[in-house]
Formats: structure tokens, sequence, C-alpha cells
């Protein structure tokens, strides 16, 4: 598991080859690989140690991870411009990172939520999980309305398709998660017996 100090080294080496890269697809392709690292850095650290400060470490990691495929998205109108293989490619790594990550922000959550207990810092730190699953519903359905509009082989154009379908469907349970984990946040800091068993189910 890296140190604060490995971790910013690693940081800085990632900003020296983004800003020595100069081609679109490459540099894209590169925020992805970086966003991937770090998501996995991050489920590490939640499930090699138990302390807050881990949880704390963990969270800054994944905001990193989110601010990468963030920059990969701002750059999605260059990349779909780009007809060729190794665009498409990246348009194919990009929607399945997206179906994963949802999935791998729900192991996250599952063990924070068996970690952490104090319902107000919880209740923070969900928020922050769902506001990135909201993130990955957003740039899903801009990645399926970019599937569907450009030419594509057509089993590329099925993954990419199958890819965005099951990255949709898991982030569009955030909102009726939000309100249902409301209330039982609130009965959890009521200090009724079984509410935070019910709130880990």
């Amino acid at each position: 598991m890296p140190s604060d100090w490995g971790l910013f080294w690693r940081g800085v080496g990632e900003r020296v080859r983004l800003v020595t890269t100069f081609d679109t697809v490459e540099k894209a392709e590169l925020r992805l690989k970086y966003a991937e690292e770090r998501q996995a850095i991050a489920e590490q650290i939640i499930a090699e140690s138990d302390d807050d400060d881990a949880i704390d470490r963990a969270e800054r990691v994944l905001a990193r991870s989110s601010k990468l495929v963030e920059q990969v998205s701002e750059r999605m109108d260059d990349i779909v411009g780009r007809a060729d293989d190794r665009a498409e490619r990246l348009l194919e790594n990009i929607t399945i990172f997206e179906a994963r990550r949802t999935e791998r922000i729900a192991d996250i959550e599952a063990r924070i939520l068996e970690r952490v207990e104090d319902p107000e810092r919880l209740e923070r730190i969900l928020n922050r999980l769902d506001t990135e699953r909201e993130k990955v519903a957003n740039r899903t359905e801009r990645l399926t309305n970019i599937i569907v509009n450009r030419e594509l082989p057509p089993e590329v154009k099925e993954r990419l398709r199958h890819a965005a379908v099951r990255a949709q469907a898991a982030a569009s349970t955030t909102v009726d998660m939000r309100a249902e984990r409301k209330d039982l946040l609130e009965a959890v800091r009521n200090g009724e017996e079984g509410a935070r068993d019910a709130f880990r189910e």
C-alpha cells in the first residue's frame, strides 16, 4: 500500500508524463490507466486498514481518479473525431471502465459501511460516493449517445452498448438509494435498535 509520500511522487510522475504527451488519444489512454490504478489503490487502502486516516486517504485517491476520468470526458469530442482503431479501442475501454467503476464504488461503499461508526461522517462519505455515481451516469449517457451516433463496426457497437447499459443501470440506483439511506441514517443517529444493521444491508 503506497504511503502519502509514495502517492505524491506517483502524482508527480503522472503529471510529467501527461505534460510530455501530445497525442490526444495517447494522453486519454494514460489518464484512463492512471484513473484505474488510483481506484485500485483506494480499494487496497480500505481493504488493508481500519483507521479513519486510511479512509480519508482512500477518499483523496478516489477523488484523483475521478478527476482523471473527467479530463478524459472533457476531450471526448476530440477523441471521437479521430476515425481510427485506437480511438475506437479507447472508446471501448472508457465504456468498460465506467461500467466497472460503478460496481467498484459499491464494493468500497460496503467496506466503509462496515467500518465507519459516526453517522455524520458516514453520510458525508456516502454522499460523495453517490455524487461519483451520478458523474458516472452522466458520462455514460454521453458515451451512449456517441455510440449510437457514430459509425462503428457492429460487434464493437454491441460491446460498447452492453457496457454502457450495465453502467447506466448500476448508476441509476443512486436516487432510490439516497432516499432510503436518509431515513436509515436518521434512525442510526437516534440510536434505534437494529438501524445500523438495516443500513448495512
